[in-house]
């Protein structure tokens, strides 16, 4: 456990320091393209900055990936330790905004969260709550590994993360979607749309249906995974009864 307790701790470094990378690259375009401060309608950028900010926020996906790669041994403990890493990054990325610029003003503030493939939009504690959901997913799967459990999941499990991230996803690119199909896909008229919109609706149903099937998710991962655990301790003890041996279970 020393050695999962020190990831975590490197980690938590990693994308804390990868969240103030993330707000110094904000400062700046916004220094530059909001001197007044962030608001919609979204200025318009060439094509150039437009690229590099793709490339940038793929850079960051690959980044968090390869540390949690780096960090866990089997693919549960990697995968939970890329969300904790996510988690921690975007997080820290607004409360380093706030200590910066003053921004955002309340948590019901709207912001460009993604651009791939299409622009994200959503209130800020839309992606927090997404991201303390993530980390409640992590410290699951360290408590059953402090338990010398290791977690599985089973195929429910993976289609209702699936599942609910498909439409945590909708109800971020929602208006995206609606501009794209009104614009008639013409790519010319999509971007004039976009920087043009100012965003006003936000489909919160579908964010909660999402988050509220998660929780019972991880709720249901963690009970069945001591279940069993309990069933093969259980397993165990009998078989060593049965052999006059004597035994322990934790």
């Amino acid at each position: 456990m020393r050695t999962i307790y020190l990831s975590i701790i490197w980690v938590t470094l990693f994308s804390a320091a990868m969240g103030f990378l993330e707000t110094s690259v904000v400062v700046y375009l916004r220094n530059l393209y909001y001197p007044e401060g962030f608001d919609f309608p979204l200025a318009p950028v060439s094509d150039l900055i437009f690229i590099t900010e793709l490339g940038r926020e793929l850079s960051t996906i690959i980044m968090l990936l390869a540390v949690g790669f780096l960090a866990g041994k089997t693919f549960i403990e990697r995968f939970s330790f890329f969300l904790f890493g996510f988690a921690v990054w975007d997080l820290m990325y607004y409360v380093f905004l706030k200590v910066l610029l003053d921004w955002p003003d309340s948590f019901l503030t709207w912001d460009v969260l993604f651009l791939i493939p299409i622009p994200w939009f959503g209130p800020v504690i839309a992606p927090c709550i997404l991201s303390f959901l993530m980390i409640l997913f992590f410290l699951i799967m360290v408590r059953l590994k402090a338990q010398g459990i290791i977690m599985r999941l089973d195929w429910m499990d993976w289609l209702i993360m699936v599942i609910s991230s498909v439409l945590v996803v909708y109800s971020f690119i929602y208006d995206s979607l609606n501009i794209i199909i009104n614009s008639g896909f013409s790519s010319t008229k999509t971007q004039e749309e976009i920087n043009q919109f100012i965003p006003d609706f936000y489909p919160w149903q579908i964010l909660f249906f999402s988050v509220l099937m998660l929780l019972v998710d991880f709720i249901w991962i963690y009970l069945k995974n001591q279940k069993n655990n309990l069933r093969h301790c259980l397993h165990d003890i009998l078989s060593r009864v049965n052999k006059k041996q004597k035994t322990r279970c934790f």
